[in-house]
């Protein structure tokens, strides 16, 4: 674990950054599906827009 630390601190900065925007893109791809099941379940299955697609009365 020495030998790795001792490799990492002259970049240790670099590495900071890297793995914040590696987190901040994991938790935007976690956040993608569960938009979509919200736009899915509030607006495409209304009934009105059934109506509307299907044409049913």
């Amino acid at each position: 674990m020495k030998l790795i630390l001792r490799y990492l601190k002259p970049i240790w900065g670099s590495v900071a950054v890297a793995m914040t925007i590696k987190s901040i893109g994991t938790i935007a791809e976690l956040a993608l599906p569960y938009i979509l099941s919200y736009i899915l379940g509030s607006i495409v299955v209304h009934e009105k827009y059934l109506r509307f697609c299907y044409g049913a009365d």
